[in-house]
């Protein structure tokens, strides 16, 4: 599905994604970016330290570049934490997935730092919205209420919004 709706964005989109892990996600949006096309480029924001992980820390950089290798001209990756980068960033965005930190803080410090730069009408994605107790509580809080579209499959909030 993440697949299908970075599709639905225009040539020369913005697409962000936050928490990239092994690049599993990362490589679906890339996908659809190369379909795209128009210098549609995918923002990879993670420590690859797996801090937030429940395996505990482990250094996943060298994992993220060899799994992404195939879409090295349409992702670029943003090394550090996710609220340092969002101060730093100065492109609007057209689709924000979030898969970072699953608690009440995290997730909606991320949110906080991140929808700002999400351009009106934009699509934000929040993964693992069946389980995660933070990540549901963030989507009612600070998304659904500005949302003019939403979808949900058993793991996975989209809304276009405000």
């Amino acid at each position: 599905m993440l697949y299908r709706l970075a599709l639905k964005q225009l040539p020369g989109s913005v697409l962000l994604e936050i928490g990239s892990y092994l690049g599993s996600s990362s490589c679906f949006l890339a996908a659809a970016a190369s379909e795209i096309r128009g210098g549609t480029k995918v923002h990879c924001v993670d420590t690859w330290k797996n801090e937030g992980m429940t395996e505990g820390q482990r250094d996943t950089w060298s994992e993220f570049q060899t799994n992404t290798l195939r879409y090295l001209t349409i992702i670029v990756p943003h090394r550090g934490h996710s609220v340092k980068i969002a101060g730093n960033f100065n492109e609007k965005i057209d689709l924000l997935f979030i898969d970072g930190d699953h608690s009440y803080d995290g997730c909606r410090i991320d949110v906080e730092n991140w929808l700002p730069h999400l351009k009106p009408g934009g699509l934000v994605i929040m993964h693992d919205y069946e389980w995660a107790l933070g990540v549901q509580k963030v989507v009612h809080e600070f998304i659904a209420p500005r949302a003019i579209t939403v979808g949900t499959l058993p793991n996975l909030y989209w809304a276009w919004i405000k």
